[in-house]
C-alpha cells in the first residue's frame, strides 16, 4: 500500500517537472522571462529524490523480508514432511502392533462374550470390546439354512446345542491357532470353550459334527478331535445314526443339488437273484453310475442313509 503511494506522488511530480521544463523552454523560444521557472524546475527535483530515497528504503526492507518468507516456506513445507513421516510410522507402528497381538494370541484363551446365535459352528461373539463373527475351527456341523440342501439330519439339533451352551455359560474363551485368524468371509477362526470346555470337540463328541476344514498349519487339535469323532462314530449317535461311520453327511450333496429340479420316475424292479450279495455305494452319485434308475428297498445296493426322504427307494431320479 506504501509503495503504491509513493510511486503515485513520484508520478505527480514527475509530470510537474517535465512541465515547468517544457514550458521554460517555450518561454526561452519566445523570448519570455524563464528564470523563475527555472528555479522551481530545480525545486521541484527535491521532492523527487527523497521519494526515490523513499522507494528505495521500501524496497530494501522487502528484499530483507523475503529471505524470511521464503524460509517460512521452506519450514512449512519441511513440517508437513514431517507430519507425512509420522503418519506412515504410526501406520507402520499400528500394523506392527496388530501383528504382535494376533501373534501373542496364538495359543492364549481370550474371553469372549456371547452376542448372537447363527448356526451349529458359526457365532456372533465380542472380542477384546469388537463384535465378530466367529467360525469354529475343523468341525461342520449339518445345514440349516443352506440354499440347496435345506435343512439336514440333525443341522437343528446341532444349532440348538450350540445355542444353549452358549447362552447359559458362564465363561467362554476363544483360542486361535497358528495359521490365518480369519477365513476368506473375514470370520474370525478360532477353538471356543464353554466353561473350560471346548465347544468344537463337544460338538464332534456328541455327533452334531464332523472334522472338516482342515488346512495346516490350524489343525493343533486335530487328533483330539479326531478322537471323539471316532467314538460318535463307534457310538452311533447324531449324525452316524443314519449312515456307515465310513460316509460323513455332505456326500449327499451330489443328490441334494438335484432335489429341488427332479420329480420321482418310475423305476424298474431289480430281478431277483438267488443269495444276492450286498452292495455298498458311498453315495449316489456312484449308485448311480451302476443303477441309473436307483434302487427299491428290497435291493441288496439299497441303503437307508441314500433314501433322504425315506419312501422306500433309494437315488432315484425326481425330474
Amino acid at each position: 500500500m506504501l509503495k503504491s503511494f509513493i510511486a503515485v506522488l513520484f508520478l505527480i511530480f514527475l509530470i510537474y517537472n517535465v512541465y515547468l521544463l517544457i514550458k521554460a523552454c517555450l518561454n526561452v523560444l519566445r523570448k519570455q522571462p524563464a528564470k523563475p521557472l527555472f528555479k522551481k524546475y530545480g525545486f521541484s527535483f527535491i521532492p523527487l529524490i527523497i521519494l526515490v530515497m523513499c522507494f528505495s528504503l521500501f524496497n530494501d526492507d522487502v528484499k530483507k523480508s523475503e529471505p524470511s518468507t521464503v524460509s517460512n516456506k521452506k519450514q512449512v513445507t519441511k513440517v508437513t514432511k514431517d507430519d507425512a513421516k509420522d503418519k506412515e510410522s504410526q501406520k507402520e507402528e499400528k500394523s506392527s502392533q496388530e501383528k504382535a497381538e494376533k501373534k501373542q494370541d496364538t495359543g492364549v484363551l481370550i474371553p469372549a462374550t456371547f452376542v448372537r446365535h447363527i448356526d451349529g459352528d458359526t457365532s456372533k461373539l465380542k472380542i477384546k470390546g469388537k463384535e465378530k463373527t466367529v467360525r469354529y475351527l475343523l468341525i461342520d456341523t449339518p445345514e440349516t439354512k443352506h440354499p440347496k440342501l435345506g435343512v439336514q439330519p440333525f443341522g437343528k439339533e446341532a444349532s440348538e446345542r450350540t445355542r444353549l451352551l452358549l447362552l447359559n455359560a458362564k465363561k467362554i474363551e476363544v483360542e486361535y491357532d497358528q495359521g490365518p485368524k480369519t477365513d476368506k468371509y473375514g470370520r474370525d477362526l478360532v477353538y471356543v470353550y464353554v466353561d473350560g470346555e471346548m465347544l468344537n470337540e463337544q460338538l464332534v463328541r456328541e455327533g452334531l459334527a464332523k472334522v472338516a476344514y482342515v488346512y495346516p498349519p490350524n489343525t493343533k487339535y486335530l487328533e483330539r478331535l479326531k478322537v471323539a469323532e471316532t467314538k460318535a462314530q463307534e457310538e452311533k449317535i447324531g449324525i452316524w445314526s443314519e449312515q456307515d461311520t465310513s460316509t460323513p453327511y455332505t456326500d449327499t450333496n451330489a443328490q441334494e443339488t438335484n432335489i429341488d429340479t427332479q420329480t420321482p420316475a418310475a423305476t424298474q424292479p431289480a430281478p431277483a437273484q438267488p443269495a444276492p450279495q450286498q452292495q455298498s455305494f458311498r453315495n449316489c452319485t456312484e449308485l448311480r453310475k451302476v443303477y441309473p434308475q436307483g434302487v427299491p428297498n428290497t435291493h441288496p445296493a439299497y441303503s437307508p442313509r441314500l433314501d433322504r426322504d425315506h419312501d422306500g427307494k433309494a437315488c432315484e431320479i425326481k425330474g
